[in-house]
């Protein structure tokens, strides 16, 4: 199905995995943080596991002082290319102080996913929770349905808050909210027909204009006048701004920056009609239609595998192949994580796969870090350049040796031939010097 193709691999848990890490002991080794004050952790869609394969990685530091976003900045800047700690491409590191909340941006040297380092905040955390809450009591659809949509708005460049989309927890609150008013606990429950009554309440029936979205409550309220009046000067129409309750703050509107959402309903609207005259005299309805709605770009596809081929390299460049790292299919069936057939991980919690990888201080039962036998490669190849440095050096002496031996052997047979003209023309002359007298 298609939504197993959404799911991530093993080798990219991994990455994400190794790129949560790195960054941590990157802070305790080169910032010289103690363990506590270099305490970070992932939230959104990284947190909940709902994120696509291209989807960023988003990582909290819970510090109330942006500078530690400068010195992460001027730490990764100052690391070589392949430094143990190092996890970016250098070239794409951006800092971005002078905004609402602090950001550090930047894509990582394996896979290059895109990575926000965010301080100062602990809304994302809050949210996280929430939505993790969700998706145990709307299993086993909520998840498939979220990556669905997620993949749906991608394909039509709705995916971004800050060109005007759908963020991720928007996405959520909208599919729980359809899922509250309709029968969706059957079993028999297709993912086609979930996604028919998505599709059909925010393309066709939605009342934009005069009411919201409260998933605490259950139900739709009425629309804050606020929403008509405050920050909304991007839209043609402010009655067609959705209003979604934050569950955890109910005077925040969770999709306020989504001013875009009149093109977004009229891409809803046309992939409903579309989706109804697929299943048009077909009941009763089939999943395999979804495909003709939401399909994944091949593009992707090679992405992904590169990226996990970029990862098996990694490993076995260092002639590691770790425990619990990259865990194979058969590895994963034996410790009962679904699979789709494919190495692709199915519904797991992110804690029996994620990889550890080592900070260079474990004893002898811990996983040593995979960039420290980069270490000893480098140390072997130094030692191996000197002693042919020392042979090079050795033969060139020996050379120079024979040289100047051989200059030597044409020096005196130089001398012994001038000598012996010498020796001639004195003769020569004694004879002379007898014959007048």
């Amino acid at each position: 199905m298609l939504t197993n193709n959404l799911l991530p691999r093993p080798q990219e848990i991994a990455v994400r995995a190794w790129i949560l890490e790195k960054l941590e002991f990157l802070v305790r080794k080169v910032l010289k943080w103690t363990e506590e004050d270099a305490s970070i952790s992932v939230f959104g869609s990284q947190k909940t596991m709902l994120y696509l394969p291209q989807g960023d990685v988003d990582i909290h530091r819970s510090f109330d002082i942006p500078s530690v976003l400068t010195q992460v900045h001027a730490a990764l800047l100052s690391l070589a290319r392949n430094a143990p700690w190092n996890v970016c491409d250098k070239d794409t590191l951006d800092l971005l102080l002078h905004i609402r909340i602090p950001i550090l941006k930047f894509k990582s040297r394996i896979g290059g996913l895109k990575v926000d380092v965010i301080a100062n905040t602990t809304s994302g955390n809050l949210s996280s929770q929430t939505v993790i809450h969700w998706v145990t009591e709307y299993s086993p659809y909520l998840k498939p349905m979220v990556l669905l949509l997620k993949s749906w708005l991608n394909q039509r460049e709705y995916d971004e808050v800050f060109t005007g989309g759908l963020g991720g927890y928007s996405v959520v609150n909208m599919m729980v909210s359809v899922m509250q008013r309709n029968e969706w606990r059957s079993a028999e429950t297709p993912m086609a027909k979930l996604l028919f009554w998505f599709l059909e309440t925010y393309g066709l029936t939605f009342p934009y204009k005069t009411k919201g979205i409260s998933v605490k409550r259950g139900c739709l309220v009425d629309k804050p006048k606020e929403v008509y009046r405050i920050g909304y000067a991007a839209s043609n129409d402010a009655g067609l701004r959705l209003f979604i309750e934050d569950p955890s703050d109910p005077t925040n509107n969770v999709s306020k920056g989504t001013f875009r959402m009149e093109s977004i309903r009229e891409s809803l609207l046309d992939s409903y009609v579309r989706l109804q005259s697929l299943i048009e005299g077909s009941l009763p309805i089939r999943n395999e239609i979804i495909s003709e709605i939401i399909t994944i770009d091949p593009g992707i596809e090679k992405w992904r595998d590169k990226l996990c081929e970029d990862w098996d390299a990694f490993i076995e460049r260092n002639n590691r192949r770790i425990s619990g790292i990259c865990p194979s299919s058969s590895d994963l069936e034996r410790s009962g994580v679904e699979t789709n057939g494919h190495g692709h991980v199915g519904n797991t919690d992110v804690g029996d796969i994620v990889p550890v990888i080592g900070d260079g201080h474990e004893d002898s039962h811990s996983v040593e870090d995979p960039n420290t036998s980069v270490q000893s490669e480098r140390r072997h190849k130094k030692r191996k350049k000197d002693r042919e440095s020392d042979d090079e050096s050795i033969s060139a002496d020996g050379n120079h040796e024979e040289s100047h031996n051989s200059s030597s052997r044409s020096e005196r047979k130089h001398k012994k031939r001038r000598k012996d003209r010498n020796s001639k023309r004195h003769h020569k002359k004694h004879k002379s010097r007898d014959r007048s007298t």
